[in-house]
């Protein structure tokens, strides 16, 4: 299927990989332990949750800031434009995502829904730039 045809995305999704790349350096996993999740996308809505692998109760300031750090979720309508996935996000775990347009680039290839961030400052050190590679899986 094409990259820029939006018929094939309706569906629901199983997180395959999550990776990034800081300053054109190599692929790597973003958390220590395989993250879990699901996108649901419906046409023209778009949730999702994905939460870092080995995660525990946290009983500690520490251990629930470690929980806050592995938890990635939004929620919103999308649109197609070319081969950019963008999410109008209404409601995020982090309150300066709502009321943001999210873009990726976006690819189907067989049962494989795979989307990019454009480049964007580091979380862990912003002075580099970073792109994120989500892999979803029906």
């Amino acid at each position: 299927m094409s990259a820029t045809s939006a018929a094939g995305i309706p569906g629901t999704y199983r997180l395959g990989s999550l990776t990034a790349s800081t300053a054109g350096g190599p692929s790597r996993d973003l958390y220590a332990r395989a993250p879990r999740g699901y996108a649901i996308l419906p046409p023209r809505r778009f949730r999702g949750v994905r939460i870092a692998g080995g995660r525990h109760f946290g009983t500690t300031p520490a251990h629930k800031a470690a929980l806050f750090d592995s938890l990635i979720a939004y929620t919103g309508t999308y649109r197609i434009e070319g081969e950019h996935f963008i999410t109008e996000v209404d409601v995020s775990w982090l309150e300066y995502f709502n009321g943001t347009d999210q873009g990726r680039t976006f690819r189907i290839e067989g049962n494989r829904l795979i989307l990019t961030t454009f480049p964007a400052p580091d979380r862990d050190d912003p002075s580099k730039t970073r792109v994120a590679r989500v892999v979803w899986e029906r």
